[in-house]
């Protein structure tokens, strides 16, 4: 396989849950939880990126960036989009999803306090 963004074939790649996991198990969706559309495979440094909630992607796959990062690396990422063939409504409702409830989160939360 190939990262679906980047299109390289690293040698270690990510299944990255878009809807994290542990939102699942917490939830008792067990569907979403295995569910193939709910992933994306990642090099390692997007999976971290999108995990953290860092980045996320729009509907369309472009990869949308937190201000939190430099502007090196948001002007790197913003070349980067999920390549089409891998955008479909099914994984688009868990693109939603983590738009909604992963991406920016972390740090809201800390710039909160």
């Amino acid at each position: 396989g190939k990262c679906m963004v980047e299109d390289i074939d690293y040698p270690v790649l990510i299944a990255s849950h878009i809807r994290p996991y542990k939102d699942c198990r917490d939830n008792n969706d067990w569907d979403a939880a295995f569910d193939v559309n709910n992933g994306l495979l990642l090099s390692k440094n997007l999976d971290s990126l999108f995990d953290l909630g860092y980045i996320t992607f729009s509907i369309e796959g472009d990869v949308i960036s937190s201000d939190v990062l430099s502007v090196d690396l948001r002007n790197k990422l913003k070349t980067l989009k999920i390549k089409s063939i891998y955008i479909k409504p099914e994984r688009v409702k868990y693109i939603k999803f983590h738009q909604k409830h992963v991406f920016n989160k972390r740090f809201k939360k800390r710039l909160a306090i």
